[in-house]
């Protein structure tokens, strides 16, 4: 099983950008995202297409299980 954690972002512009994060901890807390998303934020650490990151739009985590059909 494969987890990924998606970090969704709103840009300047109002368009959306992602951050993804493979084999998050399982205990990762509310706290810890909006932290994260707060230095990221504040110091303008990506732009993305010429715009900065400004507000975190949503923050999941995704399973994905593979399963071979022919091996």
């Amino acid at each position: 099983m494969k987890k990924t954690l998606i970090v969704r972002f709103n840009r300047l512009d109002g368009k959306k950008a992602e951050l993804v994060f493979a084999n998050p901890r399982d205990d990762i807390t509310p706290a810890e995202i909006h932290e994260l998303v707060e230095k990221i934020t504040s110091k303008k650490f990506f732009i993305i297409s010429g715009m900065p990151l400004v507000s975190l739009d949503i923050a999941i985590v995704r399973t994905v299980e593979d399963e071979a059909i022919v091996g």
